[in-house]
């Protein structure tokens, strides 16, 4: 799917000349724990193909996570966090790397000096939190934010100039050392994933390039009405079996001592329960898109946050509604991230302003039905008080006395522009 998307990315210029990175996601090692190239990965050619288009060669790694069944649990598990009880302390869903150990270290510095020297010039460290979950740590001599920061400047210093996406991790843990952070949670084809994403990129909207470069995850644009992608639908369910081949419950790591817990004994943080941990542990089912509003919605967040852009989709299954949204996307992008006005008042801040060269007023219904939203003049900048078009429908706008007054469908956005702003830029 790298491959085709690449060649999807070739296929239109305006994207072409757009993408600047080609980050390879989970998939390409032989484990968490084993962070070297798998068989099933030319990792070289990858890197060779990226330089020649004049792309930086990205990579993602979880370098603190361990799978459960990773050949390091059983060759050095000293290594690994271990929890009050004497049993490895599982972190989410992994054991944890204890980063305190000498030998933690000079493994961590291995792993990224080796793919910086293979060509990786983008690299996003995921998981990092998992280190702030961790009841001890075996050689801590500072406090646990130090402890976090000494690991990611290790890092950064085999990693050189490269770009650093930090991902789940405190903003405090990352500042001066990585370039940008994870803002967002993560994001899925799923309408729940969607409003938990935006409410914590709204919280965190002042971050962007303030304190790092935020990152509101993926761009998500798939959905029955934008893709023919006959896997668009994937709400990131672990079955059971799976996570006792590697991933974290008890019962799939080998036996390593000290207690277990018992056939039917509630489960806890630490022993995901049956069913999916992610949805357990958000406190949401499932939702997949089902309406063409839903998919806007979350890629006008991803507009507003100002962050970089990141495709995830399979670019060759999108039709014309996909590629529009995609397309708008790129044409109104700035890199300003825009201020939610209603972010002390709404569980889900509806009304969002940018205010820069190309102003943008966005009118979010987060509701299963329609509503009418209505925006006093007062609060928009001179920039957006005069007529607007919507970029999605083409509709125009115009104030109403002192105030805007429009119908936005359910689970819908109106993104509100300036006429003309965008209409003749090339995405």
């Amino acid at each position: 799917m790298v491959e085709e998307n690449v060649a999807c990315l070739d296929a239109r210029p305006w994207l072409r000349d757009a993408a600047r990175a080609v980050v390879i996601d989970d998939g390409w090692q032989n484990s968490r724990g084993d962070w070297r190239p798998g068989s099933h990965f030319d990792l070289p050619a990858f890197v060779a193909r990226c330089r020649a288009a004049g792309r930086l060669p990205g990579i993602w790694l979880a370098p603190f996570c361990v799978d459960t069944n990773s050949p390091l649990v059983r060759q050095r598990p000293d290594l690994l966090v271990y929890g009050a009880d004497g049993v490895p302390q599982l972190g989410l869903m992994w054991f944890m790397l204890d980063p305190t150990h000498d030998e933690s270290e000079r493994m961590i510095r291995r792993w990224f000096r080796d793919l910086y020297a293979i060509g990786f010039r983008y690299f996003k460290v995921d998981f990092i939190l998992v280190l702030m979950m961790a009841e001890r740590l075996a050689h801590e001599t500072t406090p646990r934010l130090e402890t976090v920061r000494r690991a990611l400047r290790a890092i950064r210093e085999e990693i050189g100039e490269s770009y650093f996406l930090g991902c789940s991790a405190p903003p405090e843990a990352v500042v001066g050392i990585c370039d940008g952070n994870r803002i967002g949670a993560d994001i899925r084809p799923d309408w729940g994933a969607i409003l938990h994403a935006t409410r914590t990129v709204a919280a965190k909207y002042w971050m962007h390039n303030r304190l790092y470069v935020s990152d509101a995850d993926f761009v998500v644009v798939r959905s029955p009405e934008t893709s023919d992608d006959p896997h668009r639908v994937h709400p990131m369910t672990l079955s059971r079996q799976a996570m006792r081949a590697g991933m974290g419950i008890p019962g799939g790591p080998p036996d390593l001592g000290g207690p277990r817990r018992p056939a039917g004994a509630p489960s806890s943080p630490q022993t995901p329960a049956e069913g999916d941990p992610f949805m357990e542990m958000m406190g949401r089912r499932p939702a997949p898109l089902t309406r063409l509003g839903e998919s806007r919605c979350w890629v006008t967040v991803s507009l507003l946050s100002g962050g970089p852009l990141t495709l995830s989709d399979r670019l060759s299954q999108l039709n014309a509604a996909g590629w529009r949204q995609i397309e708008t996307m790129f044409r109104l992008f700035t890199g300003v991230a825009a201020r939610p006005l209603d972010l002390l008042d709404a569980e889900t801040p509806a009304v969002w302003v940018r205010d820069d060269e190309l102003p943008l007023l966005a009118l979010f219904n987060w509701s299963d039905a329609p509503v009418e939203i209505t925006v006093g003049l007062q609060s928009l900048p001179a920039s957006l008080r005069g007529p607007l078009v919507d970029a999605w429908s083409g509709e125009s706008y115009v104030p109403e006395g002192d105030r805007f007054r429009l119908s936005v469908a359910a689970r819908d956005v109106a993104l509100l522009r300036r006429e003309g702003d965008g209409a003749g830029v090339a995405p």
